[in-house]
């Protein structure tokens, strides 16, 4: 299969299987006027696509070309910022966590002065039983 220099081999087959790898799991050739064929083709027992599989492919990249790829600087800029969300994102978990740790400080020392109250209302009480039975009342 041939195919005139407007098309773009590679891209229709990349747009139709992202996965395949150039020039393992295929290989486009030109000639000297810039026809297009495929001279390998060995992806994962999938036919060879026909002419209109990758017309209409190429016509899909004509209307959403792919992105290009970032390039080193902007792909550092990208990492960066992902790095710096996730900070910000730990900061403020970690800023969560200590008002629980700073919650569950409350809560133990009211804790304790519960227990400490409700010792003394128990020793209050074993007063109290031990008058009304010095008293015979119990």
């Amino acid at each position: 299969m041939t195919v005139s220099s407007n098309m773009n081999f590679d891209a229709a087959i990349r747009r139709l299987y992202p996965d395949a790898v150039p020039n393992v799991d295929y290989v486009i050739t030109a000639d000297v006027e810039g026809r297009q064929s495929i001279a390998h083709w060995d992806y994962n027992d999938v036919p060879l696509p026909t002419l209109e599989d990758i017309q209409t492919a190429w016509e899909e990249v004509l209307d959403n070309p792919p992105k290009d790829p970032l390039t080193p600087a902007e792909e550092l800029l990208a990492v960066k910022l992902q790095l710096a969300s996730v900070l910000k994102i730990n900061a403020e978990k970690e800023i969560e966590l200590q008002k629980l740790k700073e919650q569950n400080a409350f809560l133990i020392v009211n804790g304790a002065q519960k227990e400490i109250e409700l010792q003394s209302i128990k020793e209050q009480n074993a007063s109290i039983l031990l008058i009304l039975a010095q008293n015979n009342l119990v």
